[in-house]
């Protein structure tokens, strides 16, 4: 069996991690059927540097010392943890550094076949670096964050794109338009296959137990929307609250669940008591990943109002896209990024123009008012069924087998 290793920033500390992303995990688990594979990540205070858990060989690299004062693995993103402090920035070259020393380690100990980098920077830039020294394979699945840092980094970050690529066996953009986004970029063609990240779909299931889960969270049984994530402004959320406002002002009844946490929280709890919503809407904070099918199944559409932010980003490809629709929850979305590849307007979900508070209402308005969404709900079973992770790690396995063997 061949050796991958999957080199990422994000990835839970434990399996109560409410923070971390969990999707590189979830692939990484799936991957197990083709491959051995071992995982590198950022060292966080109480962990273990080496430990095997459900199929995983995780490894972990020291980037600073006090341990207690590592600040670039917190979980939320390495973009986010910069703006924690000074320090963190300062220990940006340590991390880049021990990484790549860290990285050359397990390949050369585990004689490993295949690396996987997720994020063109770092974890691309260091594996381009070291390619040219070690001999391995090298596939590159871009976000989102990722490029559109490169993007604002004018011809500097064109040259560090093309450079990356250049020693990149195979590209996996997770949509359509984060690889025409790559493309802008570098200003060049690569072997590419658009695999989106999937969904564990025998944990994400339909519950058809709506009212007892409603009951228990003390909800009222009327429609309910949902939205899952961070609270920053890339996701969109204060027009959320506003079109949420506009809905109340004319007469709707409904409940708005926000589940999440993150820098915009506060901001969020004052704009909805100033906009008056506060009996409409529940927040519930960060949520042990465990519970989140049940989360899901409070809702009957979950709301992904996804937006460019100042510095002109945005999200690639929301995982709460895929979690929800297996649960049988359609979505209603913005137009942007990679979103219109999972979801279908009129089909299983709907589509609205991004940072557009009054064409989001008028949408909540016309979903709220539908007879049924018995439709819609299959329609997104459906989808989610397609992009479940067995089906998206043979999608892996498929596309850097047929590309390495060509070599």
């Amino acid at each position: 069996m061949k050796k991958l290793l999957i080199l990422t920033s994000t990835f839970p500390k434990s399996k109560d991690d409410a923070v971390s992303a969990r999707f590189v995990f979830d692939l990484a688990k799936a991957l197990c059927r083709f491959y051995e594979v071992h995982v590198l990540v950022p060292h966080s205070t109480g962990l273990l540097r080496y430990e095997e858990s459900e199929g995983l060989k995780i490894h972990r690299f020291i980037y600073f010392l006090p341990l207690r004062l590592q600040l670039l693995g917190s979980g939320e993103g390495i973009l986010s943890d910069l703006k924690s402090s000074l320090l963190a920035y300062l220990q940006i070259p340590f991390f880049l550094l021990f990484q790549c020393l860290a990285t050359i380690n397990v390949i050369i100990k585990n004689k490993i076949d295949v690396v996987n980098t997720h994020w063109i920077v770092p974890q691309g830039l260091i594996c381009a670096l070291i390619g040219r020294l070690l001999k391995f394979n090298h596939v590159l699945t871009v976000h989102a964050a990722d490029i559109f840092m490169l993007k604002r980094c004018g011809i500097f970050g064109t040259h560090i794109c093309r450079l990356i690529l250049e020693r990149t066996d195979i590209m996996l953009p997770v949509s359509n338009y984060i690889k025409e986004q790559v493309r802008e970029v570098s200003h060049k063609d690569i072997t590419s296959h658009i695999i989106p990240m999937g969904v564990d779909t025998n944990k994400f299931k339909y519950n058809v137990e709506k009212d007892s889960l409603r009951a228990k969270f003390s909800l009222s049984n009327i429609f309910t929307f949902l939205f899952v994530g961070k609270f920053s402004e890339k996701k969109g959320i204060e027009f959320l609250i506003k079109a949420s406002a506009i809905l109340q002002e004319k007469g709707y009844k409904f409940n708005l669940i926000l589940v999440g946490g993150g820098p915009l929280y506060n901001h969020i709890t004052k704009l909805v008591e100033a906009y008056g919503i506060s009996d409409n809407v529940r927040f519930l904070g960060w949520t042990k990943n465990e519970l989140l099918p049940e989360i899901y199944s409070l809702g009957d559409v979950i709301v992904v109002p996804s937006v460019f932010d100042r510095k002109g980003e945005t999200e690639g490809m929301p995982v709460v896209i895929q979690e929800s629709m297996a649960c049988g929850i359609p979505v209603l979305a913005s137009e942007i990024s990679g979103i219109p590849d999972i979801v279908k307007n009129g089909k299983n979900g709907w589509l609205v123009k991004p940072a557009d508070a009054l064409s989001l209402a008028n949408k909540m308005e016309e979903v709220i008012s539908l007879e049924s969404l018995e439709g819609f709900r299959k329609q997104a079973i459906k989808t989610a069924k397609n992009n479940s992770y067995l089906l998206i790690a043979e999608k892996y396995y498929c596309a850097i087998e047929k590309r390495t063997n060509v070599q």
